[in-house]
Formats: structure tokens, C-alpha cells, sequence
């Protein structure tokens, strides 16, 4: 596997200087007003505040204050570039590849080729990158991840690459990577601190989505790895589960179905994933009671459906959100990431801010420092 690495490297200098010479733009068809605001960002590093964009037409009421960069999964507004652009904000493509694929060269050229074209002819920052397989210690994956950073920055001086991991280092569903030299060939991680029930190996119940002890111990893990707490943000859940309950006990403990996932019983797909918006909503109609677990640091609640079955929801909301705001500050992280930000309320209600202002405004927790709770 070794000689293989080596003979992939040696092959990219061959292929280098074509690949690289692709996909230049010279702004001709630039959709702002001013083509300074089509030029890429150069920006040395700062404190990253990540948002991950799936809806094409909420970006007019996201809220800029501290955003830094914009991550488009789906179709792209061009006119969000030059809003965005003009508030010093990036705009990354999100993009992800199969794994099992990395043996073809043409695939990997192609690949890097077309990912960099898009980028350029969309006027963007750079890339983030989404790989999500099982995968035991993969070299060609961290040779490619290797190659993808050097052909941007080498075609997009100051952009930005950087790579999505789970909640911890520990093959969290099977995904055994080589997170050191990940952190060392991406700018930053972003650690994504949910779906933490995705296996659940103790019984089989429902529980937070993002536990502030388990999203630690995952920190923690990392860091241990040698990788510096300045390469990694942390990404947190604007979305809950809701699980019907096989039964609830009186201590509120809701026991779940079994769902496997990638050899495990149990997992968080026994759920429903629900946007904070629409959990808010939900509570609002079943008038059901906040509770809050004080050893997970989370809200949940449960209500009884029409078909007089309970369920229980656990999620997120502006006081769990903002003791790990606070933890991610205490730690000397990079940042914070939230997956999505299209998951308030953008309806135009008169109500809009009591949704969105008490989540957004979690990221003072992260940037003052009079925020001291923990």
C-alpha cells in the first residue's frame, strides 16, 4: 500500500501541470455589479463561524453578524456571492467523492478538474469536503485529500479547504480514518457534534442528539491525537430527533425500536430528524413541557400523537448551544459550524426574530469572554 502511495504522488507531478491549467476565469460573466466582489477572498486565518446552506433562498435573512463562511450543499443564488463577498464572507462548494473510486486515476483527475472549474466559474472560496463512508484507514484517501488542498491553494491562493468528521476520532460508524493527517492537510475540521446516537450500543433509548460531555470526550480524543485545537470547529445541530416511544417509563425513559446501522441494533434512525423551527412549532401545539437533562446539558420533552403513542424529542436550543459555544471558546478552538442554517424560521413571520436571534446569538458564548459558566 506503501509503493502504491509513492507511485500516486510520483503520477500527480505528472498530471499536475495539465490539471492546473484548467478552469481559469477572467470575470466576463461576473453577476456583480463591481468584478472585485467575483475575486476570491484572501483571507490569512481567523476565527471560523461555518454555515452549512442547503436552501437556495434564505441567504437574505441569515444573520452576518458573525458568519465567515458559507458552505452551499444544493443550487447556488449567484447574487450570494457578491452579498457575501462584500461582508469578507467565503463561499465554499461543498462536495464529496466515493472512496472506493480512488484507485482510477481519470476519476481522481476528473474529479479534481471538474471541483476546481466549479469553484472558479462560480466565482467561490474554496471547497469543503463531505465523506461520510465506513473506511479502515484508507492511505489513497489521505493521499487524495493531500492532492485536492495542494491543487486549490495552488490555483486559488487563499482559499479555503477543509474536510467534515464525526463526533469523535474513535471509527464512529466505521469511519476509521487517519484524522492527523486529515488536520494536517486540510485548513480545519469541522467536527461534527451530532447525530451521537447514530450507534447506540448501551440500551436501546432515546437520548440527546448532541451531549455536551459526549461532544468533550470527542474534542478531547482529537486533540490527543496531536492535532492542534486551532484546526478544529465545531459543528453543533440546529435540529432534533423525535422517537416514538415503544414505551416510556415513569423516570421518562423512552424506549425505541430497534433500527440497525452498519452493524449496530440501535441507532438514532429510529427517530425522525426535525428542524429546531418545526420542534419549537410542535412544542407550541401539544403544549408539552421543556425538561432539561442536566447531566447531558440538553432540552427534551414528550407529547402523545393521535394514535396515543408517546414520543419523546430531544434537540437543541439556545442554552445547550450555548454552553458549547462556551466550551468551544475554553478550548481555543477555531470555531463553530451548524448544520444547517436553513432550519429556523424564515417564513416572513412577524415572530421570525424570537425564533432566530436567541440561536444566533449562541456565538457570543464563543467570542466573549465574559461568558465564564462552565
Amino acid at each position: 500500500m506503501k509503493l502504491l502511495a509513492i507511485l500516486i504522488v510520483l503520477f500527480g507531478y505528472c498530471y499536475g501541470e495539465t490539471l492546473l491549467s484548467k478552469g481559469t476565469s477572467d470575470f466576463s460573466d461576473c453577476p456583480c455589479s463591481n468584478s472585485d466582489l467575483c475575486k476570491p477572498l484572501d483571507i490569512g486565518p481567523r476565527k471560523e463561524v461555518v454555515g452549512f446552506v442547503t436552501a437556495k433562498d434564505n441567504w437574505k435573512s441569515y444573520n452576518y453578524t458573525y458568519l465567515t463562511t458559507l458552505a452551499i450543499f444544493g443550487d447556488l443564488d449567484p447574487e450570494l456571492v457578491c452579498f457575501a463577498h462584500e461582508k469578507k464572507i467565503r463561499v465554499v462548494l461543498a462536495e464529496s467523492f466515493e472512496l472506493k473510486q480512488l484507485e482510477n486515476f481519470d476519476y481522481r483527475d476528473h474529479w479534481i478538474s471538474a471541483a476546481i472549474d466549479k469553484v472558479k466559474s462560480s466565482y467561490l472560496d474554496g471547497i469543503n469536503i463531505d465523506v461520510e463512508e465506513a473506511s479502515k484507514g484508507d492511505t489513497l484517501f489521505m493521499v487524495f485529500l493531500d492532492e485536492i488542498s495542494t491543487a486549490f491553494h495552488r490555483e486559488i491562493p487563499g482559499c479555503s479547504v477543509s474536510a467534515d468528521v464525526a463526533w469523535s476520532p474513535k471509527c464512529i460508524d466505521g469511519r476509521c480514518y487517519d484524522h492527523l493527517s486529515m488536520a494536517n492537510y486540510m485548513d480545519f475540521l469541522v467536527v461534527m457534534a451530532y447525530d451521537e446516537r447514530s450507534q447506540i450500543h448501551g440500551p436501546c433509548v432515546a437520548s440527546a442528539n448532541s451531549a455536551l460531555p459526549t461532544t468533550a470526550t470527542g474534542i478531547r480524543e482529537f486533540i490527543q491525537l496531536g492535532i492542534h485545537p486551532w484546526k478544529l470547529v465545531l459543528g453543533q445541530p440546529w435540529y432534533g430527533y423525535d422517537y416514538p416511544c415503544t414505551h416510556l417509563d415513569a423516570d421518562d425513559t423512552c424506549h425505541i425500536r430497534e433500527v440497525p446501522f452498519r452493524g449496530i441494533n440501535c441507532s438514532d434512525a429510529a427517530g425522525t430528524q426535525v428542524s429546531y423551527y418545526n420542534i419549537l412549532k410542535l412544542m407550541t401545539s401539544e403544549s408539552a413541557e421543556r425538561k432539561w437533562d442536566d447531566t447531558l446539558k440538553s432540552p427534551y420533552f414528550n407529547y402523545m400523537d393521535t394514535n396515543h403513542t408517546s414520543h419523546q424529542v430531544w434537540y437543541d436550543d439556545p442554552e445547550s448551544l450555548g454552553l458549547k459555544s462556551s466550551y468551544a471558546h475554553l478550548q481555543g478552538l477555531r470555531g463553530m459550524a451548524f448544520w444547517n442554517i436553513d432550519q429556523l424560521d424564515y417564513t416572513g413571520d412577524s415572530k421570525e426574530d424570537d425564533v432566530n436571534v436567541p440561536i444566533w446569538s449562541t456565538l457570543d458564548h464563543y467570542f466573549d469572554d465574559d461568558y465564564w459558566y462552565l
